[in-house]
């Protein structure tokens, strides 16, 4: 199945490669598979492949979004053989998902770059110029401008005036 996800509307292609009980690829001009999904059952006839033997193909457009159950049983057999197809609505970013080439160009420019193209990503580190710029930062602060040495000295009057009063020295 092809693809494995899709949207509503988007065909998929089935693709079935059916074999008789003693191995060799059946030769039937058609093959239908049963197809389940959305509330509602329908079958599908898939043609033959004039060049593979015992490969057949059809295309399936899914009309909502539902998770589908592609089925096929052969003539005389109990065993079912089965696919999955998942169609949902994708998300608003994967909607469109070409390169708008001409905004990235106008982005380029404008910011003083350049648009490079996937074939040309190794040139990328020969056009990347300049020097390291080492800059130190240095910033002093007092003692006082602390949390942390305000919350001792309370901690300490507290200590000390508890202290005084458990040995009667207030």
């Amino acid at each position: 199945m092809r693809p494995v996800r899709a949207q509503p509307g988007e065909q998929a292609q089935i693709e079935l490669y059916a074999v008789n009980t003693d191995g060799s690829p059946v030769a039937l001009p058609t093959a239908a598979v049963q197809i389940q999904g959305a509330g509602q059952g329908s079958t599908l006839d898939l043609t033959a492949d004039p060049v593979v033997k015992g490969r057949y193909v059809g295309h399936f457009t899914p009309p909502t979004a539902a998770e589908y159950r592609i089925s096929y049983t052969a003539a005389g057999q109990t065993d079912l053989v089965e696919a999955r197809l998942r169609v949902s609505v994708a998300p608003e970013e994967l909607r469109n998902p070409n390169v708008n080439r001409p905004a990235l160009e106008q982005l380029a420019t404008s910011s003083g770059g350049q648009l490079v193209e996937l074939s040309g990503l190794d040139s990328i580190a020969e056009q990347l110029q300049g020097e390291s710029n080492y800059t130190e930062l240095h910033r002093e602060t007092d003692l006082w401008d602390n949390w942390m040495t305000l919350a001792l000295l309370i901690f300490l009057y507290s200590v000390d005036v508890g202290l005084r009063r458990l040995l009667g020295l207030s």
